[in-house]
């Protein structure tokens, strides 16, 4: 038996290159809720609308950001970020709804990013 190799994934903001990240996370939720009636509980689901949330961090290099992250928060643009792990890219299209900057003494200034939108099937 042979070891094992782990592959790393990837983010891209719309066709263009890989993004430089130390580490996302993506859920995607169908906002499903439980119905209930006066009479009986948990008679059946309300499906809502599916939503899918990107969040991600990188470090700022000694070059500058990679992009203007505070720009795209503030200017509310639409864009593609594209997903990749093993056998699978998913495509989200929204836009950036947050972002937060942290430094401390010993480390590197990192970026926080949130990314809110619909993933393409």
């Amino acid at each position: 038996m042979g070891t094992e190799i782990f592959e790393v994934a990837a983010i891209a903001m719309g066709s263009g290159d890989l993004l430089s990240v130390t580490d996302f996370d993506l859920t995607l939720s169908t906002n499903v809720k439980q119905i209930s009636t006066l009479r009986q509980k948990g008679v059946g689901t309300f499906k809502g609308e599916e939503t899918c949330v990107v969040t991600f961090n990188a470090k700022i290099g000694e070059n500058g950001e990679e992009a203007d992250w505070i720009a795209l928060v503030k200017q509310r643009q639409f864009k593609a970020l594209r997903v990749k792990v093993p056998n699978r890219t998913m495509t989200i299209n929204g836009e950036y709804g947050e972002v937060k900057i942290a430094s401390t003494l010993d480390d590197a200034i990192v970026y926080s990013l949130s990314f809110s939108g619909h993933m393409d099937d």
